[in-house]
């Protein structure tokens, strides 16, 4: 199985993936920040992910499971404003999961 790490709109219910969240879960040393984009048409801004190697740092979201078609869809909506990479999820329990995450 593949997952990836959910935090924001890919979960929403405006999102064109459908994703279903299996468990809540959150990843370790990163946070989140706020890029702006100024004169964009929809004048929205994105929140991503920065790795800061502090494990106290903890965002928390979702996993999701996904097939390879999926992840070419992810990858083409993503674009060049975010990158995919693969880091540890840590699950409720402490059980730790290999996750694809955008940042």
């Amino acid at each position: 199985m593949k997952y990836l790490f959910v935090y924001g709109s890919l979960i929403t219910e405006k999102s064109p993936f459908n994703l279903k969240p299996l468990e809540s879960v959150f990843i370790q040393g990163f946070k989140l920040y706020l890029e702006k984009k100024e004169n964009t048409k929809t004048n929205y801004h994105f929140i991503k992910l920065q790795k800061t190697s502090n494990l106290e740092d903890i965002v928390s979201g979702y996993l999701v499971e996904f097939d390879e078609k999926t992840l070419e869809k992810l990858d083409a909506y993503e674009g060049n404003s975010y990158e995919r990479i693969e880091t540890e999820a840590v699950k409720r329990n402490l059980e730790k999961v290999k996750v694809f995450i955008y940042m």
